[in-house]
């Protein structure tokens, strides 16, 4: 098991090795792989799906002395980087695009 901390001081976790990972999708911009999620190439964003089925967005970056963070957020923002990314929902999210224009 491997405990990671909801970045929300409230002390709730939940375990990377059981949950699903989501990497973002990036563009190369004639230099770099930028992130689609961010637009940045230094600063990037993964999605969990957790044993429990809560959606955790872990938001990272390249640059020195910026802090990770994870945050539970909802199944409509999770659907809208699942768009952002020009991915495929995965089945858990099938059906709630049709309320997003993005």
């Amino acid at each position: 098991m491997k405990r990671i901390a909801i970045s929300d001081g409230s002390g709730s976790w939940f375990d990377l090795e059981k949950s699903e990972k989501f990497e973002e999708e990036t563009w190369y911009d004639g230099q770099n792989n930028v992130s689609r999620a961010t637009g940045i190439r230094h600063n990037h964003e993964s999605l969990y799906l957790t044993s429990s089925k809560k959606w955790v967005l872990n938001k990272y970056s390249q640059y020195a002395n910026q802090s990770e963070s994870y945050e539970v957020i909802s199944e409509n923002e999770a659907v809208v980087w699942f768009l952002k990314q020009e991915m495929d929902l995965p089945e858990q999210l099938e059906g709630l695009d049709r309320i997003f224009e993005i």
